[in-house]
């Protein structure tokens, strides 16, 4: 809806967004059916946003980070967004990077977007995760030092931010979440949660009661997005109109 809304802004009467369900059986041959209909790029998902890397070239940035979001078929080129978006909202947010002790759950394609952004800011790393196997791949493949931690051992870090880069907490996790009931919740930590639906989760909740900030992913949402809409059309993204688009989706969504 977002991009839409950006089209129409812009008077691209041309130009239209939409959502298209993908056969995972049946991906690669999908990917090419929409480049022979004239489909400019797509958005990828999880989970094909490290599947679709054999298919087209990376930026560099994207080559290191080894998660794709943005395709752009006529530059036969593969992006990630998600780092732009990420380290945007962060700073309009003024969240301080440097030497900063941050909280990583999760392992996945953002998570990875994460924490390879967030140590190229100078921020001190450490991953939590179901498997510390799957975090020990993810910081050799990135090449950067990071802490992995399980969750008690994360509570003794006293870190001041703790990221969400997990699917607990959304539909149809919008019940769980991602920090164990077992572990006392760090008194003063600060949550980001990539999630934006709901736009208050229940480990944002625990944030603020425990005393710390907590931020929602809809800023990161659109930022990406907004990056993506560059990529494709060499325009700036109306960033306003993005957010506007999405606000007013959300408040439909949760009547």
């Amino acid at each position: 809806m977002m991009h839409n809304a950006a089209f129409k802004f812009l008077g691209m009467s041309q130009w239209h967004y939409e959502k298209l369900p993908i056969n995972p059986q049946d991906f690669t041959s999908q990917i090419k059916y929409l480049i022979q209909q004239g489909y400019v790029g797509i958005n990828v998902t999880t989970p094909y946003k490290q599947k679709i890397i054999s298919l087209f070239p990376l930026d560099k940035t994207t080559q290191v980070i080894g998660a794709v979001n943005v395709v752009d078929f006529r530059k036969k080129c593969g992006y990630n967004t998600d780092i732009i978006g990420f380290l945007e909202d962060l700073a309009f947010h003024k969240v301080s990077l440097q030497q900063t002790k941050i909280i990583v759950l999760g392992t996945g394609g953002v998570a990875r977007a994460a924490v390879y952004g967030l140590v190229q800011q100078g921020t001190k790393i450490g991953v939590v995760s179901r498997s510390k196997h799957r975090a020990k791949q993810m910081i050799e493949e990135l090449g950067v030092e990071a802490n992995i931690f399980s969750a008690e051992e994360a509570l003794r870090w006293k870190a001041e931010w703790m990221i969400n880069c997990t699917p607990l907490g959304m539909p149809p996790y919008q019940n769980a979440c991602p920090w164990p009931d077992s572990i006392p919740f760090p008194a003063g930590i600060s949550v980001y949660d990539m999630i934006y639906h709901p736009q208050k989760t229940i480990l944002m909740q625990k944030a603020e009661a425990y005393g710390g900030r907590a931020l929602g992913g809809l800023g990161m949402l659109v930022r990406q997005g907004a990056a993506a809409f560059s990529i494709w059309t060499g325009k700036k993204a109306p960033l306003d109109i993005m957010f506007k688009a999405v606000r007013e989706y959300q408040k439909r969504k949760e009547k």
